[in-house]
């Protein structure tokens, strides 16, 4: 008796592992819009965001007010923060 043939079609060509990885390394990530608000942009904070935005591949942009009166830009920063990031938005940049 003759042992039958196995057309290439119908082996399985990769193992699940390797479709997972193939999927994962065929996926190109999608360069996203970063909007920050930093009500204290002072010292370590500005250090952070200045490096993040200088690294990533994202396309960033940055809403801040000045790095003093540390207490009342914890309280009513929200508010003062409103009008550059009306300002981002006005140049069509949407997070």
């Amino acid at each position: 008796m003759a042992n039958p043939t196995i057309h290439r079609s119908e082996t399985p060509t990769t193992t699940p592992s390797e479709t997972l990885f193939h999927t994962m390394a065929s996926h190109r990530p999608r360069i996203r819009n970063i909007l920050f608000a930093s009500a204290f942009h002072a010292g370590s904070h500005r250090a952070w965001l200045e490096g993040f935005m200088r690294h990533t591949r994202h396309r960033c942009r940055a809403a801040t007010l000045p790095g003093h009166y540390w207490k009342w830009r914890m309280q009513g920063g929200a508010a003062e923060l409103a009008r550059p990031v009306r300002a981002i938005a006005a140049t069509g940049f949407r997070p």
